[in-house]
């Protein structure tokens, strides 16, 4: 910050010091002001978004890299770029860096937008458009503060194109609910109930709300997906489970595409 240019003429001052005028939020410098004064707040295990948000909006304007960094490190923690990482929060010790709320998925995926920081983007528009209802797609969701949260115009196209396109591919072979179709191997016990039962969590997960997206592209609980294909016989499962981990990754590397975005190698965040 202390870069920057200074300007040659001489501006209000109280008790000889210089006041600077910014057209920030006040509450974005409320809280950046109480990070300068007391460090040992970004060294709490769970923040709030507004802090985070606050910290990467005047980190980045004001050339604060240190607080930008560690800022948008919370961030990408929550809404991480591998499968691993994903799996990861299923762990007992896994925690959040941010403190969840209604709406947080609309505002984590604005702060990556806006703040040029592309590897949020996959998962935070995947959890878009599996966490909410479409119709808060168009009319926002209200925060506990009273506010209400919204997709811009162009979030919204991309939301609505992804779910009905994401919808159709997890059920093809070679995708995370193609199993579910695949032919019967020739080591099952049960030729005729093991297709019945897999039939029956097809109709299942087709048979969804309408108003929600039923995206079951990137199964986020490992456990649970792990548990369908043990519903089928044991001579069933080894090759069932094989193709549910192949068609799991091949849904995540996938991923960025269905919202028109780059390869995962090619989001480069710009710090």
């Amino acid at each position: 910050m202390y870069t920057l240019p200074q300007p040659n003429v001489a501006g209000v001052a109280v008790e000889g010091c210089p006041v600077v005028e910014v057209h920030d939020d006040s509450g974005d410098w409320k809280h950046l002001l109480e990070v300068l004064y007391d460090g040992t707040i970004l060294t709490e295990e769970t923040i709030q978004f507004s802090l985070v948000a606050a910290l990467i909006r005047l980190g980045r304007k004001y050339d604060f890299i240190k607080l930008l960094k560690a800022a948008v490190k919370r961030l990408t923690h929550d809404y991480p770029s591998t499968l691993a990482l994903i799996d990861a929060r299923q762990r007992a010790d896994f925690s959040l860096n941010i403190a969840p709320y209604p709406g947080i998925h609309f505002d984590a995926l604005s702060m990556a937008r806006e703040h040029s920081i592309p590897s949020v983007l996959p998962i935070a528009y995947y959890w878009m458009i599996r966490a909410y209802p479409q119709t808060s797609w168009f009319d926002g969701l209200e925060r506990p503060d009273g506010t209400s949260a919204h997709l811009a115009p162009g979030d919204l196209r991309v939301c609505l194109k992804a779910a009905n396109k994401i919808f159709r591919t997890q059920f093809k072979d070679g995708y995370s609910l193609g199993w579910m179709t695949a032919p019967n191997p020739s080591s099952c016990l049960f030729p005729t109930q093991c297709p019945a039962r897999r039939a029956e969590m097809l109709q299942k997960c087709i048979a969804v709300d309408p108003l929600l997206s039923g995206a079951q592209l990137v199964v986020e609980s490992l456990s649970a997906a792990e548990s369908w294909v043990k519903r089928c016989c044991t001579g069933c499962q080894p090759h069932l489970m094989q193709l549910m981990h192949a068609g799991r990754a091949r849904g995540w590397e996938e991923l960025p595409a269905f919202f028109d975005l780059p390869p995962w190698a090619d989001l480069k965040n710009d710090l």
